[in-house]
């Protein structure tokens, strides 16, 4: 995917961002902390959905759903939120997502 602008990869999860907001949303925990519940680490897709990020038909994730463009895949992605397995395959066939 073409990085321009304001759009992100972490290097960390390969997940891709919209922009450096949607980035910093999905890290999580305490810098320089690496073991235990509070290490730093990238949310799960689940975790990011369940925070209110909306992943695009672009397969950028955004911070938050633009009221305009809220799709019925968007509909269907959250309501996938219910077991894990369902969203899990639905990102790897439909943009390669990374899961935990």
């Amino acid at each position: 995917m073409k990085l321009a602008g304001d759009r992100n990869q972490c290097r960390g999860c390969n997940t891709y961002f919209k922009s450096t907001a949607a980035f910093d949303k999905h890290r999580v925990g305490k810098h320089g902390v690496y073991e235990g519940p509070l290490r730093r680490r990238c949310l799960t897709p689940v975790e990011m959905v369940e925070k209110g990020m909306v992943l695009r038909e672009d397969g950028f994730w955004r911070s938050k759903p633009a009221p305009e463009s809220l799709t019925e895949q968007h509909r269907a992605l959250q309501k996938a939120l219910k077991t894990e397995g369902e969203l899990g395959g639905w990102l790897e066939t439909s943009v390669g997502g990374v899961r935990e």
